[in-house]
């Protein structure tokens, strides 16, 4: 079997272990795609924001250009638009392409093969924001005083030409020498200045930066095992999304509509404690006992580590005491990102919840006055929300795990190393260990030579006899015992 037919099978195995939809939308639905792209007049009743040199800014391989970028500063006050595509002037709601685009609820990601939302004529043509060629888009324009303050914002109905398509490492060059007379230079360094400041304006407030790695770069045998430094371009382009987001949920809220907000709660005592123990044990001092302050000081402690196989052990136990995100029309807070109200506005291509909040946003851009809220609307969205928290969820565990495949099947011809790893995680089978940079596998209890108990929040083990004790973050020598062929799950022995 190849090596791409051995990949199409674990993606087809996980998509169904996860209930990921892998085949083509439904006929009708397609028909539904092609008549609204025939049929549409793009220019009526749009603003012409044509002749603004828009940028999209992506990965290298990214088909699908949700977003388009342009700020100009004029005194202290910076002028963004962020212009995302209009999907939604395709995709009727309640239509046989809709139902389908609410099924998926996401595009799913596996290195190397995407299963779009969206049908490709939509995804990856029509509605992505190719450059050159003339687009409906829903645009934010924000003006975003020195601070970093937005003091006026609006959304309006347009019709852009995105003015060059850069990835991230083309923006990075770009801003790394000065700006010309060039207009996408000069939108870019603006852009920079602005994100500079957005940034800084965050992590006052209360948010905090934690750089993780994409999954799939673990796949990248040339890469270097250190957690990456994101590029500043990459940072840029979040920034823009965050402050176009946030606005999104304010316009929405202040105009009465009901919508899907996107929420992350205060991390609970429980996984605090837990978080405390692992940072005990990895030498960290975090002495804050509220469990937000907890998590901030242990976000900048974790910054500075340099070796790389610990910070990702450290990065990976201070993501499960924060929790997921998800989408609810009650608003509960982003804390995370130290947001009062968030919404998800920018990527209504490969994402649900976005399609039916560009929805909204264009019905309140037409109501004249506040609509009465509706209790059967408010139980809709508590369903949808629901639905597309597990969806986007799936998809991220089937991608994991298809990467762990990966990982796994390359150790079996490697029997028998030895490999200095940290453990990750316990459970009552025994302790997961990350090793080889980007590894991670089980070393069971039962394989050892005493019988272990573990602490209240399991991140520490100690031998009945010997009193040898484990703990999350500590060092361990660690020797593959064996790969499990189907699933690539690695276990592990002592090699001391």
């Amino acid at each position: 079997m190849s090596a791409q037919g051995g990949q199409n099978d674990d993606v087809a195995e996980l998509a169904d272990e996860y209930g990921i939809d892998i085949g083509p939308p439904p006929s009708p639905a397609i028909a539904e795609a092609q008549r609204a792209i025939a049929a549409a007049d793009d220019a009526k009743g749009r603003v012409d924001l044509r002749q603004l040199p828009l940028v999209t800014i992506d990965g290298a391989d990214a088909k699908d250009f949700d977003d388009a970028v342009h700020c100009r500063r004029e005194g202290g006050v910076f002028q963004l638009t962020v212009a995302v595509a209009d999907a939604a002037s395709y995709v009727v709601a309640g239509s046989a392409l809709d139902d389908d685009a609410r099924a998926r609820a996401t595009s799913v990601y596996f290195p190397g093969r995407v299963l779009p939302m969206l049908p490709p004529e939509l995804s990856e043509d029509r509605c992505s924001l190719r450059p050159k060629e003339e687009r409906r888009a829903l645009a934010c324009e924000m003006a975003i005083d020195g601070a970093g303050k937005v003091v006026k914002f609006r959304f309006r109905e347009c019709l852009i030409r995105s003015a060059a398509r850069l990835t991230y490492p083309e923006a990075e060059e770009m801003l790394a020498r000065p700006p010309g007379k060039d207009a996408v230079e000069a939108s870019l360094a603006d852009l920079a200045a602005l994100a500079r400041i957005l940034l800084e304006r965050r992590e006052r407030d209360g948010a905090f930066v934690l750089a993780t790695p994409p999954a799939e770069a673990a796949l990248d045998e040339d890469a270097a095992p250190a957690v990456p430094e994101r590029l500043f371009a990459e940072k840029l382009i979040e920034e823009c999304m965050l402050a176009a987001n946030r606005c999104a949920a304010g316009f929405l809220r202040t105009r009465g509509q009901q919508f899907l907000y996107r929420v992350h709660g205060r991390p609970q005592e429980e996984k605090a404690a837990r978080l405390r123990d692992v940072l005990a044990g990895a030498g960290l001092k975090c002495g804050a006992r509220d469990p937000a302050r907890l998590v901030i000081e242990a976000a900048a402690a974790i910054s500075g580590i340099e070796d790389a196989q610990l910070r990702r052990v450290l990065v990976q136990n201070l993501l499960q005491a924060l929790g997921r995100a998800s989408y609810t029309p009650d608003n509960e807070g982003h804390f995370g990102l130290g947001f009062d109200e968030y919404a998800h506005f920018t990527s209504p291509i490969r994402r649900y919840p976005d399609l039916t909040v560009h929805r909204a946003i264009k019905e309140a851009l037409r109501q004249e006055r506040r609509p009465a809220a509706s209790a059967k609307r408010l139980a809709e969205l508590r369903e949808l929300g629901a639905h597309c928290s597990m969806k986007e969820m799936h998809a991220e565990r089937a991608v994991l795990d298809y990467i762990a495949r990966q990982l796994g099947r390359r150790l079996r011809s490697q029997l028998g190393m030895r490999a200095e790893g940290v453990v990750s995680g316990m459970s009552k089978g025994g302790m997961f260990v990350v090793f080889g940079g980007q590894h991670e596998g089980m070393l069971r209890f039962a394989d050892m030579d005493d019988y272990y108990v573990l602490n209240q929040h399991r991140t520490r083990a100690r031998g009945r006899r010997s009193g040898r004790a484990f703990a999350v973050g500590m060092p361990v020598p660690v020797q593959v015992a064996a790969v499990d062929e189907a699933t690539g799950r690695c276990r592990l022995a002592l090699a001391d």
